[in-house]
């Protein structure tokens, strides 16, 4: 019975370790996905006063979503933004890099992906020379500028 012991135990704590990490990594993805949906309505859509680019309302989506994670050591948070045309996407965030007409008739949407990436507890972020990615938790919404307020 001590041999089984000394096989089954080690087993176990992995496994206990594992189902932790997997229900921190839940717990963490439920509190962030209403909390994106919140900020890109509030900062991205309505933005204040001289904040209307597309970098800048990334910006202040992302310093409102990091706000609710302060104190959380292995969740990283990042906000990408994109502009929409026609379903392609464009990855330009500056308008002053793009050539062309100086005001377009062309609907035009903005993708705004708010990234959750977390780290398991209790494991450093090189082990053994073997290097532990973090999983990563993506939620995109799209926009109408011209729309303040409405998520699509």
């Amino acid at each position: 019975m001590t041999v089984e012991l000394a096989v089954i135990f080690p087993v176990a704590l992995v496994m206990v370790f594992i189902m932790m990490n997997v229900m921190m990594f839940l717990r963490e993805c439920a509190r962030f996905d209403p909390l994106a949906a919140e900020a890109v309505r509030t900062q991205a859509t309505s933005p204040g006063t001289g904040h209307y680019g597309l970098g800048d309302r990334a910006n202040m989506t992302l310093d409102c979503l990091a706000a609710n994670f302060i104190g959380t050591d292995n969740v990283e948070i990042d906000v990408q933004a994109s502009e929409v045309v026609f379903g392609l996407i464009n990855e330009v965030l500056d308008p002053d890099d793009k050539a062309g007409l100086a005001f377009s008739f062309l609907p035009r949407q903005e993708r705004f992906t708010c990234i959750l990436r977390y780290r398991p507890w209790g494991l450093p972020a090189n082990l053994f020379g073997l290097q532990i990615p973090a999983v990563e938790h993506r939620r995109e919404f799209v926009i109408d500028p011209y729309r303040p307020g409405v998520l699509f």
